[in-house]
């Protein structure tokens, strides 16, 4: 087989995967979760952390300083939704 077959092959065995995915989410009944905002705050600690370390290692903006910049704020402005965990 050469490289073209090989490839062909893989690319249609993963849409078949695909496909088959999608229809068994389809029959699963939808539900609702909430959205646990302190998880979305204590995330977007961690990854404003690494973020900041990574980029002041490299000398360039990290993507993962902007996701959990966009957590952060996310978990700050839904401060009044938090969940209380109980230990």
């Amino acid at each position: 087989m050469n490289f073209e077959s090989i490839l062909n092959l893989g690319t249609l065995i993963t849409i078949v995967g695909l496909l088959i995915v999608l229809m068994i989410r389809r029959r699963r009944p939808r539900s609702k979760k909430e959205t646990d905002y302190r998880a979305l705050f204590n995330m977007g600690i961690i990854f404003v952390s690494a973020g900041l370390a990574i980029s002041i290692a490299t000398r360039i903006m990290n993507p993962l300083l902007i996701v959990g910049l966009v957590y952060f704020v996310m978990g700050l402005a839904n401060k009044d939704q938090w969940k209380t965990h109980e230990t």
